[in-house]
């Protein structure tokens, strides 16, 4: 399996199958992507090639590309493309960009003694960076003997109109479908995979949901850092020691409690329906509200804070430092629901930095001349 013409097709063989699964339980692609020889699945699926184009596309490339075996090598680089195009220039020929996943994440293919030097460098420097699991420099300079005799074996490729859009890595643009011939793939295999702008685009045209059809979750992370800015939704198929049915019906519910709709017939089938009580649900909250207790506080050592958000304040038994205590929720500050970043509601800094002036100007000090906040509350 290690084997590149035979991992490969098997690769090919996973993702066609995991779409049809896919499709059978009621989830249908509006748009597909995708990496590298992913592309090939893509534009099966999409219906742009047909399933023995698609075959034949990854088979005589897979075979092409075992030539070049023991030759070469790839790496992931957790930094923008720009900075390791800055590490590889001392490399010369030996290293360049194959892909660029995310603005922050960067893929390099090369001669393999280059690789494992940058990886060992930028890994001494604290840089995460890893070798890839190949043993071949796919978009890389060492394909270009290959092209010929792909472009020959593709020359009968008839592609058509595709059925779902495709975005294109190597174009940036969604095809159309004549453009995806021969002359495409040989350049899917050459080019820099450009991951990060059909991400981009994609998001830009309004999808938002991504499903990964795959043996294990590769492209989950780079798919999740590209799109939570922006509210995406990421799931994978299958992965590594999970590969039944179990697991994709897991990921399809994600998506579900996500938001996403579930077509219950398809994925339940015809069995027993369970009668529901006969009262309809009720829906509210159960946490129970809470009153804000009253007393004397020092009756427990303590002196009452007139500040709102601070409801005491006490001398501490070490030294001669204060202890500020209060209690902040939405019921007795509705207000702070109005400030929240994707539904979590978050403290204001300026609020923060009120209460360090508070407690400033207990202890006689005048202003804060600096606040550090390491996370929000």
């Amino acid at each position: 399996m290690d084997r590149v013409d035979v991992v490969q097709p098997a690769l090919f063989a996973m993702g066609i199958g995991l779409a049809a699964v896919w499709r059978s339980l009621g989830v249908e692609p509006a748009a597909v992507v995708g990496h590298s020889q992913g592309e090939v699945v893509a534009a099966v699926v999409s219906g742009a090639l047909s399933l023995e184009q698609g075959a034949l596309v990854v088979a005589a490339r897979s075979q092409a590309v075992l030539a070049c075996a023991g030759q070469g090598g790839m790496a992931l680089i957790e930094r923008p493309v720009a900075e390791v195009e800055e590490r590889l220039a001392p490399f010369g020929e030996a290293l360049s960009v194959a892909a660029v996943n995310t603005a922050g994440s960067t893929i390099i293919s090369g001669e393999a003694e280059a690789i494992e030097e940058i990886v060992a460098q930028l890994s001494a420097e604290g840089v995460y960076a890893r070798k890839i699991n190949v043993d071949y420099a796919s978009h890389n300079a060492q394909m270009d003997p290959l092209l010929p005799g792909l472009a020959e074996r593709f020359a009968d490729l008839k592609p058509g109109g595709p059925e779902v859009a495709f975005y294109s890595t190597v174009t940036d643009e969604v095809v159309a479908g004549p453009e995806l011939d021969g002359g495409y793939w040989c350049r899917n295999l050459r080019q820099p995979v450009r991951f990060d702008r059909a991400l981009e685009r994609l998001l830009d045209d309004g999808h938002g949901v991504f499903v990964e059809i795959s043996a294990h979750p590769v492209l989950s992370m780079p798919l999740t850092d590209g799109s939570a800015e922006r509210g995406g939704i990421v799931v994978g198929s299958l992965s590594r020691n999970s590969g039944g049915l179990d697991q994709l019906l897991r990921n399809l519910s994600l998506l579900h409690v996500q938001g996403h709709d579930l077509d219950t017939d398809r994925v339940l089938g015809n069995g027993d329906v369970l009668p529901l009580p006969t009262y309809a649900f009720q829906r509210d909250p159960y946490w129970i509200a809470t009153s804000k207790p009253s007393g004397d506080l020092r009756s427990v050592g303590l002196r009452a804070s007139e500040h709102p958000w601070l409801g005491a304040v006490t001398g501490t038994a070490a030294d001669d430092g204060y202890l500020f205590t209060g209690r902040l929720s939405l019921a007795e500050q509705p207000w702070l629901a109005e400030h929240a970043a994707f539904g979590t509601v978050l403290v204001p800094g300026t609020g923060l930095l009120e209460l360090a002036l508070t407690a400033a100007h207990h202890v006689g000090a005048e202003r804060v001349e600096e606040l550090t906040l390491l996370e929000p509350l």
